[in-house]
């Protein structure tokens, strides 16, 4: 398609080129000097991106009659290019500022008009109705950006709405790195309730709601205007391309890193059995590295990865001073990180880290396309931190404006941040070493958090200066010896100085349509045309609607493989069910816990391992197709942000490196929902848990209970009649007074339905899916018992594992 261009009257050299959307980062108006953020037009010429401009500073007139000066007419102007002796006289007739941005003015009278002080009318993107600037400058409060001050207002007569001419720029929507969906602007309290305490999603701090703000309605995502529009947070895509899609790395998963960066050369088998790779051909290296477990008696050997103290287990090279952490060593070749959008390869260079702004010469995660690195350090700290220096859990925000490190002073856009208080911390102090080694004093230096004592007055030993007692510093016990970190690494410093688009019509918000085709449509009251008959993808026959109940309580969906409930679709051949929901499930979606498309896959003759909730099923999957990922129903249909009964506050889902314990069961997992107001924490498992339940002929319901149901101090399951935690999750009876575990009521293998007759090419009869068996029989294949999970035909008195098939 031609591309718009205009030949602009300040250098006919530069043909400007019209974009909808300017994605290309942070750039200034040459015209009116306010950020840029909408519609622009440009030069795309490689020598001069600074000569961009609004559409509507672009496209003003060059002369015009304004009636602040009816008199004669006005020309427009270039205020950088007047002589420095007219300066005096440029300033405008309404703001009474002189800002080197276009005018109009007369040469007869000295009479100047700021463009932005003399256009008729401003369009914003986000608003209905044009803008009219009031003539004259005034004190007030804009209704985008909330910020009070002196200037000439736009206002919106219709709407009693007025802004800065700078906030009319602000796009309607835009992408940010840190979310997967498109971002509106909204102005107005209808989608968030004004009195709803809120705090941005980049930064952590409130957001007050009664002003403008970016808002994604699908996950309740907000986050302040300038931070969703500030260049280290918004993603730098075309947003008429975009579409609500996502370019993806078909080759990275982002929960799984990729293979380690070594060769293995000699393997030794330890004393429980395990394999050790005593010899490796290591990428960052010409000689082979051996593993050494002995401890380096000097204090100046580093380790070339991640450039600390070297301690065993670690990898040397006989023939260099070479040596690797083991850990270091065991490092992926590729990986993703939050604060960037594409995959990192690990590299050995010597450069800065983007996270901590210091230069190491050791290895760095780096961007193929982009120059972004992180040293190995930086690359490690979790998204979610804890910390022995603070008490309260620390969120990674990259923000629009400095933050100051509680540990040092020094202020920065990465910090980590507490919900909770005040506190932040930096990425260079969330990687501090907690114990080190000074030249050759004898003793460790330990990391400290607080004053040593209540004196008043502290000082550096080795600079001799004063130091902060605010401020994180290392401390010999044994000799009272306390210093700045900066003065005990310094040394260490100076030896530092030693995808793919899978599919282009997916948005990442708009999932595809169902997975089924329609047979036959009845219309029910209100014009609603609803689907009575259905080809299912997942079954060979056509599938009938049924809005009546089962009054078998064991029938289960093979989708979900929860109990049927109306309204359901069923084969009148066989005994698949399949939930209304269930048949209306998009056959491909995206999901926040990985980055390529999944498709709805039948996973009904073999078991399949949920990487969400670790739990066997044979229902319907979510699988990617590159990788071996896999979502079952419930846990692909659970939100990033989750409200459930079983808590006060909301749950947001957190993929950290270290495993949380889940309130609800004890279970540990690094998938987890958390909440930022307490400790709790909730698994997958727990958070798709049915409320109500049945249990095999027990004439009752089950309903979840989230505290004990007395204060007898004595709980225990009248199932197994095993004593239960009164802290944790059970399911109770209350017309019986029958508590039990969730895993007895829902059985070993909820997510499984048995009964399905399936033909395989080993036996000449449809085989029979069942949980266990009575006398034990021995497989078929394997000739080891079968207990349970087993296929059968109980003509022939064949068995099988299901994993023989």
């Amino acid at each position: 398609m031609e591309q718009r261009q205009l030949l602009h009257f300040c250098d006919s050299k530069h043909p400007l080129v019209y974009f909808q959307h300017y994605f290309r980062g942070r750039a200034t108006c040459y015209g009116c000097q306010e950020s840029v953020y909408g519609p622009v037009y440009w030069c795309p010429r490689g020598d001069c991106h600074w000569y961009s401009h609004h559409k509507s500073c672009a496209e003003v007139p060059l002369g015009l009659h304004h009636p602040l000066h009816p008199l004669h007419p006005l020309i427009l102007i270039d205020e950088k290019t007047v002589y420095p002796e007219e300066k005096e006289n440029s300033s405008c007739q309404v703001c009474n500022e002189s800002r080197n941005e276009y005018s109009y003015r007369c040469y007869r009278c000295d009479f100047n008009l700021h463009i932005k002080c003399a256009v008729a009318q401003l369009e914003a993107e986000f608003h209905d109705h044009p803008l009219t600037p009031m003539g004259k400058s005034i004190t007030f409060t804009c209704d985008i950006c909330g910020k009070e001050g002196e200037g000439v207002p736009n206002l919106c007569a219709t709407c009693c709405f007025w802004i800065h001419r700078s906030c009319a720029s602000f796009p309607r929507k835009l992408k940010v790195v840190r979310h997967e969906h498109p971002l509106h602007i909204t102005h107005s309290s209808f989608e968030l309730h004004e009195l709803d305490s809120r705090f941005c999603q980049l930064c952590v701090q409130k957001v007050d709601t009664r002003y403008g703000l970016y808002y994604c309605s699908i996950c309740d995502f907000v986050a302040h205007l300038t931070c969703a529009i500030d260049r280290t947070n918004r993603e730098d895509i075309n947003l008429l391309e975009l579409k609500d899609e996502k370019n993806e790395d078909v080759e990275l998963d982002q929960s799984v890193e990729s293979a380690v960066a070594y060769k293995v050369k000699n393997v030794k088998v330890g004393e429980d059995g395990t394999e050790i790779a005593t010899e490796i051909k290591h990428f960052s290296h010409e000689h082979d590295l051996k593993l050494t477990n002995e401890e380096d008696h000097s204090n100046y050997e580093k380790c070339n990865g991640c450039v600390r103290a070297i301690l065993p287990p670690f990898y040397s090279c006989a023939k260099c001073s070479f040596f690797l952490h083991k850990s270091c060593v065991n490092l992926p070749k590729k990986k993703w990180h939050p604060l960037h959008r594409h995959p990192l390869t690990l590299r050995n260079i010597s450069t800065r880290c983007d996270a901590c702004y210091q230069r190491c010469n050791g290895f760095f995660y780096t961007c193929e396309s982009c120059k972004f690195g992180l040293d190995v350090q930086c690359s490690l700290v979790p998204e979610i931190l804890t910390h022995e220096g603070h008490e309260h859990r620390l969120i990674l925000f990259s923000t629009s404006f400095e933050q100051s490190c509680s540990s040092c002073g020094d202020r920065r856009n990465l910090v980590f941040l507490c919900t909770t208080c005040e506190f932040a911390l930096d990425f260079k102090c969330a990687t501090l070493p907690h114990t080190t080694m000074y030249k050759q004093h004898e003793h460790p230096f330990t990391l400290s958090y607080t004053a040593e004592d209540d004196s008043g007055e502290y000082y550096c030993d080795i600079c001799e200066e004063e130091r902060n007692p605010n401020h994180w510093f290392y401390y010999c016990v044994d000799c009272t010896y306390s210093a700045h970190p900066k003065c005990i690494l310094k040394e260490i410093n100076l030896l530092e100085l030693k995808e793919e688009n899978e599919d282009a019509k997916l948005g990442q918000s708009v999932e595809l349509a169902g997975a089924y085709i329609v047979k036959n449509i009845k219309v029910w009251e209100g014009e609603t045309e609803i689907a009575t008959e259905i080809k299912h993808f997942s079954h060979e026959h056509d599938l009938k609607l049924t809005n009546e109940e089962v009054h078998n309580n064991e029938e289960k969906c093979d989708g979900c493989v929860r109990a049927i409930l109306p309204p359901f679709y069923s084969c009148a051949k066989c005994s698949f069910f399949l939930h209304k929901s269930c048949a209306n499930l998009p056959k491909k979606k995206r999901h926040q816990l990985h980055q390529h498309l999944l498709t709805l896959q039948k996973s009904s003759m073999f078991m399949s391992l949920c990487t969400a909730c670790g739990q066997l099923t044979n229902g319907f999957l979510y699988s990617c197709e590159s990788c071996e990922f896999d979502l079952d129903v419930q846990c692909s249909l659970v939100p990033e942000i989750l409200t459930h009964e079983g808590h006060e506050h909301r749950l947001i889902l957190s993929s950290t490196s270290s495993k949380q314990r889940c309130s609800s069961c004890g279970d540990r997992r690094n998938l987890v929902f958390r909440c930022i107001n307490c400790e709790f924490a909730l698994d997958f498992k727990c958070a798709t848990l049915p409320q109500t339940t049945r249990y095999k002929q027990h004439e009752h319901p089950f309903t979840l209970c989230y505290m004990a149901e007395d204060d007898s101090g004595k709980y225990y399951c009248n199932i197994c009649e095993e004593e239960r935690n009164p802290n944790h999750w059970f399911y109770y009876c209350a017309n019986c007074t029958y508590p039990a575990h969730p895993k007895c009521i829902l059985g070993k293998y909820p997510n499984f339905k048995f009964g399905e007759a399936y033909t395989f090419d080993c036996h000449p009869h449809p085989l029979t899916f069942i949980e266990e068996t009575k006398d034990d029989p021995p497989c078929r294949i394997c000739s080891r018992p079968c207990k349970e999970l087993i296929y059968q035909c109980v003509p022939c008195n064949f068995h099988i594992h299901i994993n023989c098939v």
